[in-house]
Parts: structure tokens; C-alpha cells; sequence
């Protein structure tokens, strides 16, 4: 009785091991290397093929983002690569030698110098070899930052492998003669940005919100949009309004990541909204009521419309009729 007692003891703690290291095996099985930027990008893209295994519209929509990239990053050699040797290039013929020695001025005469796409890429066939990608980049230039229109024409140079032979706006396209330079024709179009702020608002140093007003001032749906140096970031739309005006308001909620607030007149009153990046996706902590001409022309008021009032709780300056009193807001509801 006491060895098959024993024996049984043997099985089960057996069992156990097994089933332990078993357990072990399944979690260093399923960790992960870290994702770089890009491949997080690739994901929120929907990319779930290889770039071989695109087609060759696909191949050419992900060659604007690597081109984009490359401005961002500075990178001179790498665009070098992805030139042809000769190119149609803001409005005149260039080599790809004189192409970036345009591009080379630009960044060192602006270097914080931004681009990003907004919105979609639509890839039109040229040829038998050649797709033309047309979209909206976004551009940061000294105090400008404005949507621009724009276009890349890829050439085919071998299986899996484009080239750009054309790079322009059509704006620039119409204007090249009059003003011989696209960075003329972008400065007498466009006006300094409306606003921009900067913080950490998803874990990452310097973050910069960007804000600029619909197209059309005359649209009565207007939406003002926000966008952010960090692609990671999804853009925002704030309906019902041309202007915005954001204030940094710190680490409100103790994530250690900043909130930010939006000042708006909705044409019904003047509107605040308090947006935090949570779980991959922006919300809404707290809206409320304001004084919008107080708070827009007084910039101690504007910053004292949020104020920390300890662990979890915020104060805000909402307004009700006629009167404005301080509330307290528990966000760690949230």
C-alpha cells in the first residue's frame, strides 16, 4: 500500500513538472520582439503582406509613406536611391543631383522642417510601367503649416523595384512660371499656422499637435482638424468649428502622459474639451460650457480653466447661463 501510495505521489508531482515547464515553453514561445515603428505603423496600415507580395498599386501607395519618411527623417542619400536619373520636379526637368541639392537647402534652411500624409493615397496607371500617386501631405515650414496637394509618378525599373520621375503639386505645376520656385509659390499661398503645441501625450518626447482650419470658411459643418507629428497618433476632427485653440494641461489623470485641452465656439457658446490618449485611440475626459471671449482674450483665465485639485480630481471654470462657478471633476471615472 505505502509504495503504490508512494508511486502515485511520483505521478502527481510528475504531472505537475510536465505541466509547469510546459507552461514555461508556451510563454517564451509567445513572447514577442519588440515591434519597430514602422512595423506598428504597417499594422494600423492593415499590411499584412510582405512588400514583394503586393501588387503593384500597393507597392506604390507604401513607396509615397517610405519617401515621406525619408523627408522627416532627413535623410538625403536614402532619397537619392529612389530617384530616377532624371525627373520632372516642381514645375522643371532635373537630374537627381540637382533634385536634392533642392531638398538639401530646404532642410538646412528649415530644419524642423515636417511632412505627413493625411487621408488616403488614390494610384492612377500612367503606362504599362508607371502609376502616379496622388494625395494631401501636410507640411510644416518656419511658422507655416498648411494641407498641400501633391503627386508622385513611379516608374518600374525591375521586378519589385520604383523609382520617382516625377514629384510636384499642381498648384506649382500652374505657377511654376510665374513665381520659378515651389517654395515661393507654397509661401504665397499659404499663411502661418493657426496654433500648435507640443508635449508628451503618448509616451514619446516632443509630440506636436498641429491644427488648421477647413478648407472651405464658408461650410456650415466645419470641422477643424488636429493632426500629430507622431503618425501613431490618429488625426482629429473637431465639428462644428473653424478656429481651435489648444492649451498643453500636463499629466491630469497620473499616467504619466499629458492631456491637452481644445478651446471652440460652436456657434451655439463657447465649448472646452478635454482629450487623453487612451488603449490606442483619442477620448474625450471632460466637456463643459465656457466663457469663450473671456477665456480667448485673457490668457491667465484660459490657463486656470483646468487645474489639478488632487489624486484623480480636476477643477474646471464651467459656465452655466449666465454665471460661471468652479466644479470638481472626478476623471479616475473615466
Amino acid at each position: 500500500m505505502k509504495v503504490a501510495k508512494y508511486f502515485t505521489y511520483i505521478l502527481l508531482w510528475s504531472a505537475i513538472l510536465i505541466v509547469f515547464q510546459n507552461c514555461n515553453s508556451n510563454d517564451e514561445d509567445n513572447s514577442e520582439p519588440q515591434k519597430t515603428e514602422e512595423e506598428v505603423i504597417q499594422e494600423k496600415l492593415g499590411a499584412t503582406l510582405t512588400f514583394e507580395e503586393m501588387h503593384d498599386t500597393m507597392q506604390v501607395a507604401h513607396m509615397v509613406r517610405v519617401w515621406n519618411g525619408y523627408h522627416n527623417s532627413k535623410f538625403i542619400d536614402n532619397l537619392q536611391d529612389i530617384y530616377a536619373t532624371r525627373l520632372f520636379f516642381y514645375g522643371e526637368d532635373k537630374n537627381s543631383y540637382e533634385a536634392l541639392n533642392v531638398k538639401r537647402k530646404v532642410f538646412q534652411k528649415y530644419p524642423d522642417y515636417f511632412q505627413r500624409i493625411i487621408g488616403g493615397i488614390k494610384v492612377s496607371k500612367v503606362s504599362s510601367d508607371e502609376y502616379r500617386c496622388d494625395f494631401t501631405k501636410y507640411i510644416k515650414v518656419g511658422s507655416i503649416t498648411a494641407p498641400v496637394p501633391a503627386y508622385l509618378i513611379f516608374k518600374k525599373v525591375e521586378e519589385n523595384q520604383w523609382q520617382i520621375v516625377a514629384e510636384s503639386d499642381p498648384e506649382t505645376d500652374v505657377k511654376h512660371q510665374e513665381f520659378k520656385d515651389s517654395m515661393l509659390v507654397f509661401k504665397a499661398m499659404y499663411s502661418p499656422s493657426m496654433t500648435e503645441i507640443k508635449g508628451n501625450f503618448s509616451g514619446k518626447d516632443n509630440e506636436t499637435i498641429f491644427v488648421f482650419p477647413p478648407e472651405n470658411l464658408s461650410c456650415s459643418d466645419c470641422a477643424t482638424s488636429l493632426f500629430f507629428s507622431n503618425e501613431l497618433l490618429p488625426p482629429l476632427d473637431i465639428r462644428g468649428t473653424k478656429a481651435v485653440q489648444l492649451l498643453n494641461e500636463g499629466d491630469l489623470d497620473g499616467d504619466g502622459n499629458d492631456e491637452f485641452s481644445a478651446l471652440f465656439n460652436d456657434g451655439s457658446g463657447g465649448k472646452m474639451r478635454i482629450y487623453t490618449f487612451k488603449r490606442g485611440e483619442w477620448s474625450v475626459l471632460k466637456k463643459f460650457s465656457v466663457d469663450y471671449h473671456q477665456l480667448i482674450s485673457d490668457e491667465e483665465q484660459r490657463t486656470n480653466a483646468v487645474q489639478l485639485a488632487g489624486s484623480g480630481y480636476i477643477y474646471i471654470q464651467e459656465k452655466s447661463g449666465d454665471t460661471i462657478r468652479q466644479e470638481k471633476v472626478n476623471i479616475w471615472d473615466f
